[in-house]
């Protein structure tokens, strides 16, 4: 794929998703579809709705006319520029979303080549994760606002390079810990060989820091703690790791590793910058725990559900920063946690990929093509196994436990035995899981830094989170490579939920069988609140409802949905 086709590739997902968010609507002649703007622009192509009345656009027949003339090469700054007014982008914010445009095309094409090498039949976490293709839903999905090329080629996933931590030393009098009581500190930087004539591991605890990080901000904006021996660089050393496509999560390269490290990496990717906040550092680790006793006590998720536990995190605020009412990155410039790692969680006959691995594809070949081969089961068996083993555990989670985890394809870990789903890994406690405000927990003690929501909303952890960011996607993959066509699809789902729903009857405010639920727009919010980054993070908006897919399959069935 040459250079102006990954920026149609780009420009195809802009329109199916802006188009999804209601930014405008298509002339339709047939099944030919028309985007007709100033300027005499008009892009026209074939496509077909799927069933959450998403547009599906066939890539070989899109095409762009000026003046009813062909225009050969496309660029996504060019389309941008063309629907500016459509937007009400400021000039300002237009630059900005170019500049993340820009970014992720740059990105997209070095995954496009790596897709021509892509082992499909590797299934080792950190080397599968590597090549995720970002956000399904969000369209600037590697913006990394921030970094430049040498930056993206060491440190972002696509590239694939190995590098080591910088690490500290930081004195016990400014700096906020929360750890498990099992967990020792100094077992989790013996691999960077730190000794006691080193560091007075009495008073200073030890920790990494991403090097990007160290360089562009901790040595000047922490300078005075630097200069006060409050922190002390140890320099680079240890174990190598590698990014984790949320980039600032690293595993670690070492064969049987024990964790993966979050790290602060302050630059703007998708939604926010990538800072850790001091929030959840004293807790995580206790809502870890909780969530392991929740589950083992739940013999419905015991044998479905695994926790990748948040053993200890730090974080050090900035004097500098202190009590002024500013942008939420300058509070999160300088932290870490230590979380246990996929592989440690696994059996000797299992293995572990990202849930969004399965939308894996290069045309000629996907991952999904390639494990449902080497199983023993029919494409519905096998997606039968992943409704029971994924979204109906989820599902429990809030019906009987109140609880919401935002359950995107990259933060939902999906485990296997012989190319069989055999339950989920769950992780990202610090932001990523929300409590209903009629939980049965609500009022433990874990559970209380956590976002209290309604339950009409935090349905949407789900519902957003997972079958419109994730689902959409994978039965429109299923669909074209003629495995399964989407009503089938919707229809195995809808069954097995209502087999769910017939036990357990769920409060009508979170019944994912139900007609109607919102729909909520990511991509627009840009275009209104602009780069500003001030204060909090980006909050969706709301559009008019989706026709439940589900609701309408049942109901075409026959069945007693109601």
């Amino acid at each position: 794929m040459d250079y102006y086709n990954v920026h149609k590739k780009l420009i195809i997902k802009a329109i199916e998703e802006l188009a999804f968010e209601e930014l405008f609507e298509l002339e339709q002649e047939n099944s030919l579809y028309f985007l007709k703007l100033e300027n005499d622009i008009q892009y026209e192509f074939s496509a077909s709705i799927g069933i959450w009345g998403n547009l599906k656009i066939e890539f070989n027949t899109f095409v762009k006319k000026y003046k009813s003339l062909v225009v050969n090469n496309f660029t996504i700054y060019a389309f941008l520029k063309e629907i500016k007014k459509l937007t009400d982008m400021s000039d300002q914010t237009l630059a900005g979303y170019i500049e993340e445009a820009n970014q992720t095309i740059f990105s997209d094409i070095q995954i496009l080549e790596n897709l021509k090498y892509f082992d499909f039949s590797s299934r080792e976490f950190k080397y599968v994760d590597q090549m995720l293709a970002g956000h399904p839903k969000l369209i600037m999905n590697k913006g990394r606002i921030g970094w430049g090329e040498e930056e993206i080629i060491k440190y972002s996933p696509e590239f694939t390079q190995t590098f080591q931590l910088i690490w500290i030393a930081v004195h016990k009098d400014i700096i906020s810990i929360g750890k498990n009581e099992n967990c020792n500190l100094t077992n989790l930087y013996t691999d960077a060989q730190i000794d006691t004539a080193e560091v007075d591991l009495d008073n200073y605890v030890v920790m990494p820091v991403h090097p990007w990080q160290w360089n562009k901000y901790i040595k000047i904006q922490y300078c005075e703690e630097i200069f006060k021996n409050n922190i002390i660089e140890l320099g680079a050393r240890g174990d190598e790791f590698m990014a984790q496509a949320s980039v600032r999560t690293l595993s670690n390269v070492k064969e049987n590793a024990l964790y993966d490290i979050k790290t602060s990496v302050s630059i703007l990717n998708t939604s926010c910058v990538r800072g850790i906040p001091s929030k959840y550092i004293e807790n995580g680790h206790r809502i870890s725990q909780k969530m392991i006793n929740i589950i083992d006590k739940d013999l419905f998720l015991n044998n479905k559900v695994d926790v990748l536990a948040e053993v200890a995190a730090v974080h050090i605020s900035n004097r500098s920063f202190e009590d002024i009412n500013c942008s939420y990155r300058f509070h999160e410039l300088l932290g870490c946690v230590w979380r246990e790692s996929v592989k440690s969680k696994l059996k000797a006959n299992e293995y572990a990929i990202p849930v969004a691995a399965l939308l894996i594809d290069n045309t000629d070949n996907s991952l999904f093509e390639n494990i449902l081969t080497q199983s023993s089961l029919s494409t519905t068996e096998w997606i039968q196994h992943y409704f029971n083993k994924v979204i109906i555990p989820l599902y429990h989670l809030q019906v009987k436990h109140g609880l919401g985890l935002v359950s995107h394809g990259q933060n939902i870990i999906l485990k296997f035995t012989d190319e069989m789903p055999i339950g989920i890994i769950i992780k990202d406690f610090h932001g990523d899981l929300r409590i209903s405000k009629d939980s049965i927990h609500k009022n433990v003690d874990e559970f209380s830094m956590l976002d209290q929501l309604p339950e009409n909303h935090l349905i949407h952890d789900l519902f957003t989170g997972h079958f419109i960011s994730f689902l959409r996607y994978f039965s429109r993959l299923l669909d074209e490579k003629h495995l399964v066509n989407e009503f089938e699809f919707y229809s195995i789902l809808a069954n097995e939920l209502q087999k769910y729903n017939n036990e357990n009857k769920p409060s009508s405010n979170i019944n994912l069988l139900k007609k109607n639920i919102e729909k909520i727009l990511v991509n627009r919010i840009r275009f209104t609140a602009g780069y500003d980054e001030t204060h909090t993070r980006l909050k969706p908006l709301l559009g008019s409802d989706i026709l439940n897919p589900l609701y309408t399959v049942l109901k075409e069935n026959n069945a007693n949905y109601l």
